[in-house]
């Protein structure tokens, strides 16, 4: 089977396909990244700040209260305006509300903190992300 992996989640097919390399037949990875937004914009030498605000926002009470000044609507829309989307017209009122509607679920903050601060990146350099590639993987194809 052909399997798709976007931004980070492509480091995650890769290290899937090394562990079973016979279940992917060809694998493509558009735009892939293997670190947070947090690292990638301030450094790796800052790995205890992120630590530490990642501890912050999965705190009782002051989690929640740090959570909730990322979540409000207008701080989503010039997120998504300024480092998701190419084109802002794109970014509109129905969907920033479908998108604030996934941040009030059940436990959301935790895993938000882990992406932005680099908990979910599947390994520490960008040496070791370019490892996992080479023998023993199905044809990769990169779309930037």
């Amino acid at each position: 089977a052909n399997a798709f992996g976007c931004r980070r989640a492509a480091a995650y097919l890769v290290a899937a396909a090394r562990r079973h390399p016979k279940a992917f037949a060809r694998l493509v990875l558009v735009a892939p990244t293997w670190r947070g937004p947090l690292p990638t914009v301030m450094g790796p030498e800052r790995q205890g700040l992120f630590t530490a605000i990642r501890r912050a926002v999965e705190a009782p009470l002051l989690g929640d209260a740090l959570y909730g000044l990322n979540i409000r609507p207008k701080v989503i829309g010039r997120m998504m305006r300024a480092h998701v989307y190419g084109d802002a017209a794109h970014v509109t009122d129905s969907l920033i509300a479908e998108k604030t509607a996934i941040t009030r679920q059940r436990g959301a903050r935790f895993g938000t903190a882990a992406f932005v601060t680099g908990g979910l990146d599947p390994v520490p350099t960008r040496d070791a992300f370019l490892g996992m590639f080479g023998d023993g993987l199905p044809p990769v194809r990169v779309l930037r």
